[in-house]
């Protein structure tokens, strides 16, 4: 969202009625200061917007330090602060070149204070809150641009980076906001944070209309890293609020977005609205994108009413689409993506750009109540669950996918009608899920599939019905009901366990007791006494025990049925040479 500040730089150049104040000092009050500035900004009769420029004489880093200390004067409309104006370095890899703090005694102050203005504008500052307040707080505003490429700013060790509050529900919204190009919570170089450079939230935003985080161009993302919550936006009522863009952003990482600094991931937690007039769903319209982040905490959305668009993050995933930035230790959620009671949208897509990197955590993606989310060629890695859903949308069946036929070169099955198949590649963890894009079939009018593949691994498999709703990875199942077991004679190589049947699982073998592969088919044959365990991919479900002698089936009524574990389904069967024991037979 370029354009803000596009205006600005050219009434800068063009406008002649435009007033210029230079902050030549660096104390807290008085000629020369930027308290001064703001307050002659606000007096001045000037026609065209207000600029606040810097050329303190003094270019250290202390020297470029303004400690405030008392609250800055509110800010007024058509004015611009930029302190990339000021002669000096760059603080590390930010173009901020001016400082401003506070003294210990002035906990909770407020640095920038923006009520019922329009166009403002605010760059190259280092907010160097010393247990502060709010970084920015406005109210009843609009067109405020919070940094840009190459004019970002440094905010660190606030209670919230930006908050935009209201007195009440009737409060005018603020709108087209604009945060880009801005480093958060981490020291000058973007690589290491502690608890004296988090902000505890980055963004608290009620009743904001056209919000803009990041962007798609180079150096508009934001790097963000905090203590406890990325985000937390809501609004009040019924108005359509515009869109909502998080674009480009790396968030819980440090600037390689692939080395976790956050102690926490809290999603980002995005609210909408419901009148209660009935809909499960949201009532207010708002266009939601998040596209090309990094994020450690992922997104929950509630309540939201309008189709959303999540392409080409990382979730959970370093930017080298590999790293699990989830193995720090830190409260969080069990979910990288949450919906509840929203109307639809897409998870993916059908270009290589489009897919997102979801993983390490207990669940990649959960749904409730929720009708018509496409989840499409992503990749899924080593969640505890994929994809779950509670499926509410009443005379409607959930979508569903099962695999029942995997010969040389096929694999095939049953869906919903004429639902879109997606085949994947299982990933190497324990939970079976899609990490690998395959390729896509589409079911018949009874609901029979095939896709042609040589497979090189285990293959899993969703389906999305006609209305656009994913289904859950496909589950394999084993089914023991027709189990024939041939028990082994006199120590040879004879035993059997033939006739389990497999549903959805597309890749089996058996181990001995020692953990070897004795047999990469479903039938066990020809093995001696020992201790057999049948192994197919599958999410987790319960491993079945069957004991197993030389003479006699032993299927005992005391079956044991363990608690689900995450892993792959297994049988075990115990084969057993009992031909040396005597034999009683009773008189």
């Amino acid at each position: 969202m370029k354009p803000a500040l596009t205006l600005f730089l050219f009434f800068y150049t063009l406008t002649t009625s435009a007033a210029t104040f230079t902050v030549t000092s660096n104390g807290d009050s008085g000629p020369g200061t930027l308290r001064e500035a703001i307050l002659q900004a606000a007096a001045s009769s000037a026609a065209g917007p207000n600029l606040i420029v810097f050329d303190i004489a003094d270019q250290s880093q202390a020297g470029r330090t303004i400690t405030i200390q008392s609250p800055l004067p509110a800010l007024s409309s058509n004015l611009t602060i930029d302190g990339t104006t000021q002669p000096g370095l760059a603080f590390g890899i930010s173009n901020a070149r001016v400082a401003i703090t506070n003294p210990y005694g002035t906990l909770d102050i407020r640095y920038f204070d923006m009520l019922s203005v329009n166009n403002v504008g605010i760059f190259g500052l280092w907010l160097r809150g010393v247990a502060a307040g709010d970084a920015f707080r406005f109210r009843q505003s609009s067109n405020l641009q919070f940094g840009a490429a190459g004019k970002g700013n440094l905010i660190n060790g606030f209670s919230v980076g930006f908050h935009c509050d209201l007195i009440s529900n009737t409060d005018a919204a603020s709108t087209n906001i604009n945060v880009q190009g801005n480093i958060m919570g981490t020291d000058p170089t973007g690589m290491t944070a502690n608890f004296s450079t988090f902000n505890r939230a980055d963004f608290y935003f009620i009743n904001v209309a056209n919000l803009q985080i990041g962007g798609l161009n180079p150096g508009e993302g934001n790097l963000m890293v905090e203590s406890v919550s990325p985000m937390n936006y809501s609004w009040t009522r019924i108005d359509n609020f515009g869109y909502l863009h998080i674009e480009g952003n790396i968030q819980g990482t440090d600037v390689t977005g692939n080395t976790r600094l956050c102690p926490n991931h809290q999603n980002f937690q995005i609210d909408g609205y419901n009148t209660g007039s009935g809909s499960v769903t949201g009532s207010s319209d708002l266009s939601i994108d998040i596209v090309n982040n990094v994020s450690v905490s992922g997104y929950s959305f509630y309540m939201i009413n309008s189709p959303f668009k999540i392409q080409g993050n990382h979730i959970g995933v370093g930017a080298d689409n590999s790293t699990n930035l989830l193995s720090v230790p830190g409260s969080g959620t069990l979910f990288l993506l949450n919906f509840e009671f929203c109307t639809g949208g897409l998870i993916g897509g059908t270009n290589p750009g489009d897919k997102n990197y979801i993983g390490y955590n207990q669940k990649g993606v959960y749904e409730f109540w929720c009708s018509n989310i496409t989840i499409s060629r992503n990749s899924f890695l080593c969640n505890i669950v994929g994809i779950e859903f509670n499926w509410m949308v009443l005379n409607r069946p959930a979508p569903f996918v099962n695999i029942s036929l995997l010969t040389t070169g096929t694999v095939g099955g049953t869906a919903l009608p004429n639902s879109v198949i997606e085949l994947f590649y299982d990933d190497e963890c324990p939970g079976c899920e899609g990490k690998i894009y395959i390729g896509t079939t589409t079911a018949d009018n009874n609901g029979n599939w095939s896709y042609s593949v040589i497979a090189t691994g285990a293959i899993v498999a969703t389906a999305t019905d006609t209305y656009g709703a994913t289904s859950a990875f496909s589950q394999a199942t084993i089914n023991t009901n027709s189990l024939v077991v041939k028990n082994a004679s006199c120590g040879q190589a004879n035993g059997s366990v033939k006739n389990i049947q497999v549903t959805s699982g597309t890749e089996w073998y058996w181990k001995d007791a020692q953990g070897n592969v004795v047999a990469n088919s479903k039938d066990l044959i020809n093995v001696g006494p020992g201790t057999y365990t049948f192994v197919t991919s599958t999410l987790p479900v319960r491993p079945i025990p069957f004991p197993i002698s030389a003479c006699r089936l032993l299927i005992q009524a005391q079956l044991q049925l363990p608690n689900p574990v995450a892993g792959r389904t297994t049988v075990h069967c115990s084969i057993q040479d009992h031909s040396a024991a005597p034999l009683f037979i009773p008189g």
